[in-house]
């Protein structure tokens, strides 16, 4: 076999690399001092900035694109009130999940039951289908009915947590038709929810 055809070929060329790796670097260079870093565009082009930066700066920079979306105030986390209230003054629980190549299940977790709370928000961002969005809302008493037919400890064994009254559980969800869970979550607890009111659309 020849030298050449021995070296795997990539769909991506170096000079393409290179030319990726500036506009990362620019973008992520604009989001360092900037907390609403695309905040005033569409919901599909806020997502498109989001994929180029860092998970740990992007994780809270969804969400809060959300809140200010809903008009949500943002709560300190030691109130034990969920994350955000609303404008008659409610309590939620809020969960962002994305749905990649790699990670085919909308992860829910840390859900904490025992905050007072009104119920729980919960976003499903599909990556793969144009940063498609889906919605849930689910009442304190339907969340708990969720987590004993579906969830699962998220932290610790079941030794250490029968003396733990602040267990935190996760629902995992395969993002497909067919799956049980994913169908009677979209059958009774999808909303409506269009966040792209008032967004500039720059393609």
């Amino acid at each position: 076999m020849d030298e050449k055809e021995k070296v795997k070929k990539y769909l991506v060329s170096g000079e393409e690399l290179d030319k990726a790796i500036k506009i990362i670097d620019i973008a992520r260079k604009e989001a360092v001092d900037d907390l609403e870093y695309g905040f005033k565009e569409n919901w599909k082009n806020f997502m498109k900035r989001m994929r180029i930066l860092t998970s740990q700066s992007s994780g809270a920079r969804m969400q809060n694109y959300i809140f200010n979306a809903f008009g949500w105030t943002k709560i300190p986390a030691n109130l034990n009130k969920g994350d955000v209230k609303n404008s008659i003054g409610q309590y939620f629980e809020v969960k962002v999940t994305t749905i990649t190549t790699s990670n085919t299940s909308a992860n829910v977790v840390q859900i904490r039951l025992w905050q007072e709370t009104s119920g729980y928000h919960i976003f499903v961002i599909d990556s793969t289908k144009d940063y498609k969005l889906t919605h849930f809302q689910l009442s304190k008493n339907e969340m708990k009915q969720e987590v004993e037919k579906c969830a699962s400890q998220a932290h610790g064994t079941k030794e250490i947590n029968k003396a733990n009254h602040h267990v935190e559980w996760a629902i995992r969800i395969p993002w497909k038709k067919g799956d049980k869970v994913y169908d009677r979550w979209m059958e009774r607890y999808k909303q409506d929810t269009n966040l792209d009111k008032n967004k500039i659309d720059e393609d």
